[in-house]
């Protein structure tokens, strides 16, 4: 527990993502999808995460109405993420309704997916699987593939990451809800 004062062990742990408690089931060893990792170009980093994202008032973007963008609509929040800040990114560690979550995406695959992360924040690993995005957890450096929601290495191997809710894509002209902020 954070401040036992016991080895530190339990404080690393703690320091990471909240997980599922109801985990979904997991086909794939952990070490197997460990070693069907490989190097996808830039290294840990070098596809920089949006760690302090700034948005503007929905009113105040021009976005052409095929533009695609995945979003988050939440019980007070409604937010855009477009594909065109995403491809460059991959990961926004962001806060919605209250709850500090990773919005990802991986252009390869096209997922976009969103997990709560606690106190931590997820970046980019450079690593690759089935050609989908591994994120790391800055906290543990605990390593997990996007679209498996699994960590498959460090400290968390095996645990999932609570969802975030609903990333949906959409041409920005179909939006359901109108974003309060892109």
């Amino acid at each position: 527990m954070p401040g036992s004062g016991g080895d530190g062990v339990a404080d690393l742990f703690d320091a990471g993502p909240p997980t599922r408690g109801d985990p979904l089931h997991q086909p794939w060893d952990p070490a197997a999808v460990r070693e069907a990792t490989v190097s996808g170009g830039p290294g840990k980093d070098g596809i920089p995460s949006v760690d302090d994202p700034q948005f503007a008032a929905a009113d105040e973007v021009s976005l052409a109405a095929d533009d695609v963008v995945f979003g988050y609509a939440g019980a007070d929040d409604v937010t855009a993420y477009p594909q065109s800040v995403l491809v460059w990114h991959e990961v926004v560690n962001d806060t919605l309704d209250g709850t500090p979550v990773a919005v990802t995406y991986c252009p390869l695959t096209g997922t976009a997916m969103g997990f709560e992360r606690g106190e931590t924040t997820f970046g980019v690993s450079g690593r690759l699987v089935n050609n989908n995005l591994v994120l790391y957890d800055r906290a543990t450096d605990s390593r997990w593939p996007q679209v498996l929601a699994t960590a498959v290495s460090g400290p968390h191997e095996g645990d999932q990451p609570g969802n975030s809710g609903s990333c949906g894509r959409r041409g920005a002209g179909g939006a359901r809800r109108t974003p309060t902020r892109w």
